[in-house]
């Protein structure tokens, strides 16, 4: 199983188990990047993550930005939260099952 399908099957636990999840996947790098295009995150609405996009703070606010597409329900594609030129982008869906 890889690292992709192991954060998805973590997901669907958490779904069956009645959590409501969103999960963050890396669509495009450029540069020197820790991890690459593909890589996903998964988030919990009680807060448990599985998976990496990146690390530091940049994935906790990915994590935010997860949280906040479970409340919307409006999935999400947008750079990085921070000025300068963002190391990768992050598309935040909302996982339905």
């Amino acid at each position: 199983m890889s690292d992709s399908e192991d954060v998805l099957a973590t997901a669907a636990n958490w779904r069956a188990a009645g959590e409501q999840v969103a999960i963050a996947t890396v669509v495009e790098t450029w540069g020197s990047s820790p991890r690459p295009a593909g890589s996903r995150l998964a988030v919990s609405a009680s807060g448990k993550l599985a998976g990496s996009v990146s690390g530091g703070c940049i994935e906790g606010a990915v994590a935010d930005a997860a949280k906040q597409t479970m409340a919307s329900g409006t999935p999400q594609r947008s750079p990085a939260p921070w000025p300068k030129r963002p190391r990768r982008r992050c598309a935040t869906t909302r996982r339905r099952t």
